[in-house]
């Protein structure tokens, strides 16, 4: 009885987990096509795209960390952690997709030490919102 009830249990964590990524990745998606319009209508900077493209990623990041931890707040920072780095997989894949080009650089383990760092901050922030 205990093992059925663990395995339903791990199965809600993970179908919870997958929502909660679907979710940001759909924001990101919206928020970019968004940005997008925006760009296509008044001429901006090109230097303003990487700090909206990073504001996009912690919005991200805080959608699904907010969708996630708050169904299952025990391990907040691991599970805000986990989410930063599966977003930044997800997301790198995907648009490497859409541009039809993979590469690998320094660059992208420092965005994902970031996007780590920001799943633990909302995994926090979260968890005290929750209280």
């Amino acid at each position: 009885m205990q093992n059925t009830l663990s395995k339903k249990s791990n199965s809600s964590v993970i179908s919870s987990f997958f929502v909660a990524i679907l979710k940001g990745i759909m924001v990101s998606l919206l928020m970019i096509l968004l940005f997008a319009f925006v760009l296509k209508l008044f001429t901006m900077d090109t230097k303003i795209i990487s700090y909206i493209n990073q504001i996009i990623k912690v919005i991200s990041i805080l959608v699904i960390t907010f969708t996630f931890v708050r169904k299952w707040p025990n391990k907040a920072i691991l599970k805000g952690a986990l989410c930063g780095v599966v977003y930044t997989v997800i997301s790198y894949l995907l648009f490497s997709i859409l541009n039809n080009s993979f590469s690998l650089s320094k660059g992208n383990l420092t965005d994902l030490l970031f996007s780590v760092l920001i799943g633990i901050i909302c995994a926090v922030i979260v968890k005290a919102f929750k209280k």
